[in-house]
């Protein structure tokens, strides 16, 4: 997100990554299909207040088919069958949570906020620059995706998930070789690019974007604490 608008939460870029930071880890601390999702549930409300509505919503319509597969994986018959799913749905859960954390942050400060807070938090070069690359790097490789598959449709070449299981060798020659090809200039122009910007150099640099903490830096923060603190000691109490 790069245009601002008015949402009932702002909150500093450096406080925006203090609290991925701090509620990562806590993805994997609430175990129970209860908590998992009561947390999941408040990652979502905080992007919503922040103002992503649509990506909000796409992200809980995933979790909740997996939400549902987990309710139905007990009654799979076979058991090898049943722990795969179950070890693969658990997977999946935990890191929706973490990749809505993610797009929280991504959607909500533009890449250049977040470098300039990464500089002020004094954050080393061999941090800032793979960030910026990698934040730059997967608009850039979805455009070229997208391209790459009106180019192929062109062309009548399907490119569907039922095409690769008939021909996946095929499949596989002109999709990712192409992409592959392409990821790599486009790593190696983006990170030229951060390097003409001045990123690695150890000068102090001038910040465009002033950045302060206001009421709501500290008002979010203490209420995320006390209600992962309620969270961690409900589990306890029901486990």
């Amino acid at each position: 997100m790069t245009k601002k608008q008015k949402t009932l939460v702002r909150l500093d870029p450096r406080m925006k990554c203090f609290i991925v930071v701090f509620m990562s880890p806590v993805v994997f601390l609430v175990n129970t299909p209860v908590t998992s999702s009561i947390f999941t549930a408040s990652i979502a409300m905080l992007m919503f207040l922040s103002g992503v509505y649509i990506k909000t919503i796409h992200i809980l319509l995933f979790y909740a088919v997996f939400v549902i597969l987990e309710h139905i994986t007990p009654n799979i018959g076979n058991a090898s069958i049943m722990l795969a799913v179950a070890v693969l749905n658990f997977v999946i859960l935990k890191f929706t949570a973490i990749f809505m954390l993610g797009t929280f942050l991504i959607e909500t400060t533009p890449v250049t906020e977040i470098i300039c807070a990464l500089e002020t938090m004094r954050m080393p070069s061999q941090v800032v620059i793979p960030f910026a690359v990698a934040v730059r790097f997967i608009p850039s490789i979805r455009e070229d995706f997208n391209c790459l598959k009106d180019s192929l449709h062109i062309r009548n070449i399907s490119v569907s998930v039922w095409s690769f299981l008939r021909r996946p060798v095929q499949t596989i020659e002109y999709m990712l070789v192409p992409i592959l090809i392409r990821s790599y200039k486009i790593s190696d122009e983006l990170a030229a690019s951060a390097m003409i910007r001045g990123l690695d150099s150890g000068k102090p640099k001038t910040i465009l974007y002033p950045l302060k903490f206001g009421i709501q830096d500290f008002i979010t923060p203490v209420i995320l604490f006390v209600f992962i603190c309620g969270l961690l000691y409900y589990q306890r109490k029901v486990i």
